[in-house]
């Protein structure tokens, strides 16, 4: 079910959602943004869609009347790498948790601004994640996913930044994120690391990254957002 995506106007999203007031109001907010769309209301019907209709974006409940959306997801990946936004009435770390670790690319939580879901929608289709080129850009860095090389936009890719795996790890996950905010969990997951020990050292980590970046005119690249997580610059 992968497919390649160089405009995110004209994009296929399908909205799998059991509330049909939501469903309507997520469509016409993708459509005011050019995006076509397709809803249903439970597992079954989002994986026969998915099949023969190539979403180039999901839009997933995690409760569905037919079961779980986790299910779901992790049979779609199986059969490809379609990007998937989770949607759950509640803000729980463990299923955000379980969500990355089956491959979300975003995960929102009701009550949600319509609005803000459409702007969502529109960076994951944007970011380039599956598509053929890379390289990602993100608030003045550019990051070659192929070659695991970071640089400062501005000065190419002769001036790579020196980055131990985890420093690459964590300044991958937060732009591919970006603007979202990112927690704890999900850059333990991003590293392979979810032991309480990595835990206490994440915070060095992230100050040397923060550091090195600094060193190229970057340094507020890398936001702390008190309480919740860390984000990345997208301009």
């Amino acid at each position: 079910m992968s497919t390649e995506l160089h405009n995110a106007r004209g994009a296929r999203v399908l909205i799998v959602e059991d509330e049909p007031a939501i469903a309507q109001t997520v469509a016409a907010y993708l459509g005011r943004e050019g995006l076509h769309t397709r809803t249903c209301a439970d597992g079954e019907n989002a994986l026969r869609i998915a099949i023969d209709w190539t979403p180039q974006l999901v839009l997933l409940d995690v409760r569905l009347p037919d079961g779980s959306g986790f299910d779901v997801l992790r049979e779609l990946r199986r059969h490809g790498d379609t990007p998937v936004i989770m949607v759950t009435a509640m803000d729980q770390e463990a299923d955000r948790v379980s969500g990355f670790r089956l491959g979300a690319d975003d995960y929102v939580v009701k009550p949600f601004s319509p609005l803000e879901l459409a702007a969502r929608a529109l960076a994951v289709l944007r970011r380039g994640i599956r598509q053929g080129d890379p390289v990602l850009s993100a608030g003045g860095l550019s990051i070659d996913r192929a070659a695991r090389q970071v640089w400062p936009t501005s000065l190419g890719r002769q001036q790579s930044i020196l980055l131990t795996r985890i420093e690459y790890e964590l300044i991958l996950r937060l732009a591919l994120a970006a603007p979202r905010v990112v927690g704890r969990a999900e850059l333990l997951l991003a590293c392979n690391q979810a032991s309480e020990a990595y835990d206490r050292t994440i915070d060095t980590h992230l100050y040397n990254t923060r550091r090195k970046l600094r060193s190229y005119g970057l340094g507020d690249w890398l936001t702390t957002v008190r309480g919740i997580g860390y984000c990345a610059r997208t301009k």
